[in-house]
């Protein structure tokens, strides 16, 4: 039996198209990795890093390669060929049949529910420790209240925003602000090969980052994004604490399992 949680949940482990187990062990048989760190980043009010923009322009790359992955995964290949009613047995064993679950009223007001039984929750429950108390601080964390628009009206907010559209200008790229940017991208790329789109996308980002950072702009949202994040952690400190902990003695966990993952993993029953 392999002993890895998505393993020791299912006692007979399947194999891919190949022949070969994947038990969470970093084998050439396993699903692709995930993107790493550098790639993974979040603009919610403006791309500032130019490097990330000339490698990556808006992302588009990255959905793309994440869209291939997820097919590639031998995990949705199988449950993607099992017959409708095996399926639905796949899913209630991998998620759980719904009759048990833990709710928690998030900060936004929203009650999250998941199921207590299931090979996800046992996973997670193995993984960081104690299911319910993950559950808890987690939902908690990516629920935070939301103060963006706090952020948008702020006069520094909408100054530097007049500075970076000026900036843009001088460019040739008549927007008002990267919302502006973001809503015309859209009919910019529509019918345009990856090639030409990850073009598209990289000469924009770049100039959006460019003028970021040759303008008060990206300096302002860091500030603003501080001081509202201490509204936050006034109020949710202890689950953020809570969580992040949880993540690190989760990461050496995940660390030992993908070190013995290939090695424990179960033959065909």
């Amino acid at each position: 039996m392999s002993l890895t949680p998505s393993g020791r949940c299912w006692p007979r482990p399947r194999r891919n198209s190949s022949g070969a187990v994947w038990s969470g062990g970093a084998s050439s048989t396993g699903p692709p990795l995930p993107p790493s760190p550098d790639e993974l980043k979040d603009f919610p009010y403006v791309v500032d890093d130019v490097a990330w923009a000339r490698g990556h322009g808006y992302g588009g790359d990255l959905q793309r390669k994440a869209a291939r992955e997820q097919k590639s995964n031998p995990n949705a290949q199988y449950a993607n060929r099992l017959p409708v009613r095996r399926q639905r047995a796949y899913e209630a064993a991998r998620t759980g049949d719904g009759t048990r679950a833990l709710e928690v009223t998030a900060p936004n007001g929203a009650d999250i529910a998941q199921n207590r039984t299931g090979c996800l929750a046992w996973a997670q429950g193995k993984l960081y420790g104690d299911f319910r108390e993950w559950f808890r601080v987690s939902t908690v964390s990516a629920n935070l209240p939301d103060h963006s628009g706090d952020i948008r009206r702020d006069a520094r907010f909408r100054a530097a925003v007049g500075q970076w559209s000026a900036c843009m200008r001088g460019k040739g790229l008549p927007y008002r602000n990267p919302l502006h940017l973001q809503k015309a991208l859209g009919p910019a790329l529509e019918g345009k090969s990856a090639h030409e789109a990850h073009r598209i996308e990289t000469r924009l980002a770049v100039s959006e980052a460019v003028c970021a950072r040759s303008t008060p702009l990206s300096a302002t949202v860091r500030a603003l994004t501080r001081k509202y994040d201490h509204v936050v952690r006034d109020s949710y400190g202890a689950e953020i604490d809570t969580r992040n902990k949880m993540r690190l003695s989760a990461l050496k966990r995940a660390r030992d399992l993908v070190r013995g993952g290939t090695q424990n993993a179960a033959p065909e029953m």
